[in-house]
């Protein structure tokens, strides 16, 4: 450990950014359930267009959302329930992206 303040305030920050990133990862996994829960339910009343104003995201976002069934995670591709019969994974495993 290095008794210069910089060297300690760059150790912290990068430990943060990393703790950020899970999370980011974390609220992207359930953003993504939740938009194909809502299609899968109802797909007149949510649209590609009316989910991306709801969320507030672009309805190119929506798309791959609902037509890969995939979340993204990390870099990494976090299987869901959707994709894992076709894929001959099971739901929760990560694969490289």
């Amino acid at each position: 450990m290095t008794s210069d303040v910089r060297a300690q305030q760059a150790r912290e920050h990068h430990r943060l950014a990393g703790e950020s990133e899970r999370q980011a990862g974390s609220h992207r996994v359930q953003r993504d359930r939740l938009v194909r829960q809502l299609r899968a339910e109802d797909p007149g009343t949510w649209t590609y267009l009316a989910l991306s104003k709801a969320v507030g995201c672009s309805p190119e976002l929506i798309a791959v959302i609902i037509k890969t069934g995939l979340s993204w995670l990390y870099g990494t591709v976090v299987v869901t329930a959707s994709r894992s019969s076709r894929a001959g994974v099971t739901v929760g495993d990560v694969v490289p992206s």
